[in-house]
């Protein structure tokens, strides 16, 4: 396996084809599959108009981030574009969206990593899981918590 990273040295990213980046360049703020002119689509997306939009579409500033999964770096599996940038998120930045601190150490591959970031529950809310449980188990009175 590959040697040990920090988050801030995840700010890795595909190498689009010029077909795909055309495809980021042309989709506005907040837009989707759906803001692409027909030439830039595919016969599936034109004709599927009821479902997700997420797919190709970009993520907000101002809203809540849309669950990280393992490949948030690949923007046809859901809303993983920049929301400015003509690019999808990096792993960086998909670990910070999951609240995982810059010197948090990560190993593997950059799809092993991927996955690593997209199972994981997001850092902040397995805290306030596990801070509930733990005074649910005491206020239970086990005799060894106490």
């Amino acid at each position: 396996m590959p040697g040990i990273f920090r988050t801030t040295d995840l700010h890795i990213g595909r190498n689009p084809t010029e077909h795909s980046r055309k495809r980021y360049e042309a989709i506005p703020e907040g837009g989707n599959r759906h803001s692409l002119p027909e030439e830039l689509s595919t016969p599936n997306w034109i004709n599927h108009r009821n479902g997700s939009g997420d797919v190709m579409g970009r993520l907000w500033w101002n809203r809540p981030s849309v669950t990280i999964r393992t490949e948030f770096y690949k923007p046809e599996k859901g809303r993983y574009l920049h929301p400015k940038a003509d690019r999808p998120i990096t792993h960086l930045e998909a670990a910070l969206l999951q609240g995982f601190p810059h010197d948090y150490k990560w190993v593997g591959s950059k799809v092993q990593i991927a996955r690593q970031i997209g199972n994981a529950v997001p850092v902040c809310l397995a805290m306030v899981i596990a801070g509930d449980l733990y005074r649910y188990l005491c206020a239970s009175d086990p005799p060894a918590l106490n």
